[in-house]
């Protein structure tokens, strides 16, 4: 659980959880290795690019598809940036461009190249809850079977 952001868009969602660096995902977009499909939770985060570059990388998702059939959007940190002519900081760009959509959105998640984070089990079934107050995940597995789902769908 983290605390609320004044940007998050409330509500619940099911589904896999996928994501990580933000410009190693897009540049995996389309060979062997993307990890995007429809209906996951997406969980995004960076270091060092500019606004206008995490902008560019988020409207190749929403042309190629990918970001209208999320279900959730976890936004994790981006470090290391300066404000743009057109934007203060990335999360007022990303509430924006996710602004037509109805799939819930928690900013501030505590991952990324920082000193505290929480891990997150990539290839789980989660349930992403947005409140007012908090933002909470909750795993839906028994013991390794998300380990186990994630070797078989994405390392074999």
């Amino acid at each position: 659980n983290w605390d609320s952001h004044s940007l998050n868009k409330p509500g619940t969602a099911s589904g896999q959880l996928i994501g990580g660096n933000l410009a190693v995902l897009q540049a995996l977009i389309n060979t062997p290795y993307d990890v995007f499909k429809k209906g996951i939770i997406l969980f995004i985060e960076d270091i060092g690019e500019p606004i206008y570059k995490v902008q560019r990388m988020l409207y190749q998702l929403k042309l190629s598809g990918i970001l209208p059939s999320l279900k959730g959007l976890i936004v994790g940190q981006f470090t290391n940036y300066q404000p743009d002519a057109n934007f203060a900081d990335i999360e007022t760009m990303i509430s924006v461009l996710v602004s037509p959509y109805d799939f819930p959105v928690a900013f501030s998640a505590p991952i990324g190249h920082i000193n505290n984070n929480i891990p997150l089990v990539i290839g789980s079934k989660i349930t992403l809850s947005v409140t007012e107050k908090e933002t909470s995940l909750l795993y839906k597995c028994k013991k390794r079977q998300c380990i186990d789902d994630f070797y078989v769908n994405f390392v074999s």
